[in-house]
């Protein structure tokens, strides 16, 4: 059994990007896909999944139990307030997260883009340093053109989704765009 793979029959989800409510089989909300993304962007940064296991079941008990290292600890590169935009991302209690995807989007469009920007016109260490501060700050407008792109999609609110769109399914769960739009 692939425990990166949604199993038919299951709690449905990919059990390394659920929220750990969705995994105590709790309603999804906002923070559920916050929760994600926040795995999304921990594992578009260090470059592996954080809470990858055996098994489907310990994946699901890593979601629950296992605290993330903060992304600047990790790798240097990381600006502080990303590495703690997604620690609150991927907080274990929903109540800890951000309010919504647009509270994402104010805090990339305040913090990241002003200082992507600033660090790339101020910039005086070498060549690796500036193409770096670049790639930031050009990911960081990527990103949050994508998440506020989703606000404007139509939504579907009431039902429980899935943080992403199984494969073959019918359709019978939200996308992740359209549960973050709901916010």
């Amino acid at each position: 059994c692939d425990a990166t793979l949604t199993a038919t029959g299951v709690v449905a989800g990919t059990p390394e990007f659920m929220a750990p409510e969705l995994i105590d089989e709790q309603e999804a909300t906002a923070q559920s896909d916050l929760f994600s993304l926040g795995v999304v962007l921990y594992q578009m940064c260090t470059g592996k999944s954080p809470f990858r296991g055996e098994t489907a079941l310990a994946t699901m008990r890593r979601v629950a139990e296992l605290p993330l290292a903060p992304l600047a600890e990790i790798d240097g590169a990381v600006p502080e307030w990303f590495s703690q935009l997604v620690a609150q991302m991927t907080a274990k209690d929903p109540a800890e997260r951000p309010a919504s995807a647009r509270a994402v989007v104010v805090q990339l469009q305040s913090d990241g883009l002003e200082r992507g920007a600033a660090a790339v016109r101020s910039a005086r260490g070498p060549l690796r340093t500036v193409r770096s501060r670049r790639t930031w700050a050009v990911g960081l407008v990527v990103l949050a053109a994508l998440v506020g792109f989703s606000l404007l999609l139509p939504t579907t609110r009431g039902q429980r989704s899935a943080p992403f769109r199984v494969a073959g399914g019918g359709g019978a769960f939200a996308t992740l765009s359209e549960a973050v739009a709901a916010a």
